[in-house]
């Protein structure tokens, strides 16, 4: 699974961000990993394959200027052009995303009806590839573009019309590309605060005095004094993350539903993960009694992989979690496709 953070403050932002992201790479992610910050109206990005060590070593990601940032990493290392972030095509925008695209047939026609809207208005997709077969939204002439990048150009394709700001913005695209995801966003233009999108997949906020930090998982946040409060932000909302906390955007979220987990349901799936680690080393795949699976009815998403994280990070705090890397299969891919993915034991 991907693993975002972000922070917005009054300290340099690409020396924590490239820690808090370190932190997260024992749960997933790592090969191929990608940051953006943004200094006196100026963005800066650079991605690679490869974890942190590799960014900071291949790019100049750990002396980026500026006091907001976002940055992300995937457990998968095709296509550096699939790395994240991608940036709108005035390159002020950068957007990191974390999830599955929801295989619908309904949503992938309202999908593929922003992608002919920004094709008709001549918007350019660098990271558009020709795949054998994919969930993405493809071009006319049979590529594929990936997902966030094709959110990130109908961000500023809506801001050039008529939609009046970034959160506004940022709704609307989550409802035109509803999926199993979480989308996080900053730009140039607006460079006082993170936007983020949450639609079912994880996302946490910590908020000190002047500074906010985001991340997929609670293990990314610095042990600093001072916190006012750590929570996780709302589903089917996009929140505007500032550096003296959040608030939510009053624009909706569209073209789906997400049910949380109750009290009982969230115990028995921490009791099942911590069984299924004691037995062999696992991959997230197959933890949770199988709930982790993607999402493929809108109206009936559930938070699978917010469950499974907040059950890794209760044994993680307890000392016992252990993990490596292997290579694997996936139950919705076909059986000779073999993926990297982290693998758990207690």
């Amino acid at each position: 699974m991907c693993n975002i953070a972000g922070y917005i403050g009054k300290k340099n932002a690409a020396p924590i961000l490239l820690e808090m992201l370190k932190a997260q790479e024992t749960f997933d992610g790592g090969l191929s990993t990608g940051i953006a910050t943004i200094d006196n109206g100026i963005p800066y990005h650079a991605k690679v394959l490869g974890d942190v060590d590799e960014l900071i070593k291949k790019t100049d990601a750990a002396n980026f200027p500026g006091t907001i940032g976002i940055i992300h990493s995937r457990p998968d290392d095709n296509y550096v052009e699939f790395a994240h972030p991608a940036v709108s095509e005035n390159g002020a925008t950068a957007v990191v995303a974390n999830g599955n695209i929801c295989r619908d047939e309904t949503l992938f026609n309202i999908r593929q009806s922003a992608m002919k809207m920004m094709e008709e208005s001549a918007i350019t997709f660098e990271s558009a590839v020709f795949l054998e077969k994919s969930s993405y939204p493809v071009l006319s002439d049979g590529r594929f573009v990936p997902y966030n990048e094709a959110v990130a150009k109908y961000i500023e394709y809506l801001r050039q019309r008529d939609v009046s700001n970034y959160a506004e913005a940022m709704s609307e695209a989550a409802s035109k590309f509803f999926s199993d995801v979480v989308n996080v966003m900053i730009s140039a233009n607006s460079p006082d605060s993170i936007y983020v999108s949450r639609i079912s997949r994880p996302m946490n906020i910590m908020v000190a005095d002047g500074e906010s930090y985001i991340s997929t998982s609670q293990l990314a946040f610095p042990k600093i004094e001072n916190v006012k409060y750590i929570k996780t932000l709302p589903h089917m909302k996009t929140s505007i993350v500032t550096k003296d906390g959040c608030t939510q955007s009053p624009c909706p979220i569209t073209g789906g539903n997400v049910t949380e987990f109750s009290d009982e349901e969230t115990a028995q799936i921490l009791k099942d993960t911590r069984e299924t680690l004691l037995k062999a080393p696992t991959s997230m795949d197959s933890m949770g009694g199988g709930i982790f699976v993607p999402n493929t009815q809108p109206d009936k998403f559930r938070p699978n992989v917010k469950a499974i994280y907040d059950a890794l990070w209760e044994i993680y705090k307890e000392g016992v979690l252990k993990t490596e890397i292997r290579e694997t299969t996936l139950p919705w891919l076909p059986e000779t496709t073999k993926v990297k993915r982290t693998f758990f034991y207690i």
